[in-house]
This record gives structure tokens, C-alpha cells and sequence, in this order.
């Protein structure tokens, strides 16, 4: 199982619970349910995020995993995740 997978099982049982206990009428503190809403942002970004490859020069560009297939073997690459800047909605 990989970390999101655990993460999105924490996160599913999480906001069950935030919103169970809305809809029995108790109240939570509104810090906590938001937080979990932040955290569960947080996570789809991530689980929507796309893996990409910086080469190790300076000044290096960041290439997918299409892109580098010629040239994993003559160049050192890092591997991340790219997150999208977007406007908050």
C-alpha cells in the first residue's frame, strides 16, 4: 500500500467523522473540521500531483517520465512532484 492510500484511509475516516458528528447535531470545534477540509485538499493535491525529473545541472529544466526515457542513462535525475499554481476557488 503506498502513502497516499494510508493517507486517504486516515482522511476517509476522518471526515466521516467531522461530518457524522454534524449531522447527530454535536457540535465540533470549527478549527478541527476545517483543518481536516484543509488536510483533505492538501492530500488530493498530492494524489493529483504529477512525478517529474530534474536534472542535476544548475539552472536545469523539469522533464516527465515520457521525456527522459532517451536519456536516463546519460544524465542524473532527481525525482519530485509538480503541484499546479491555481487560483483559490
Amino acid at each position: 500500500m503506498t502513502q497516499n492510500e494510508k493517507d486517504r484511509e486516515i482522511m476517509d475516516t476522518a471526515l466521516e467523522f467531522v461530518f457524522s458528528m454534524g449531522l447527530e447535531g454535536l457540535e465540533l470545534d470549527e478549527r478541527i473540521s476545517d483543518a481536516v477540509l484543509l488536510a483533505n485538499r492538501l492530500l488530493t493535491e498530492r494524489e493529483n500531483a504529477e512525478v517529474i525529473y530534474r536534472d542535476s545541472r544548475a539552472h536545469s529544466e523539469f522533464w516527465t517520465e515520457d521525456e527522459i526515457r532517451g536519456y536516463k542513462n546519460h544524465m542524473k535525475f532527481t525525482k519530485g512532484v509538480w503541484i499546479p499554481d491555481r487560483e483559490a476557488e
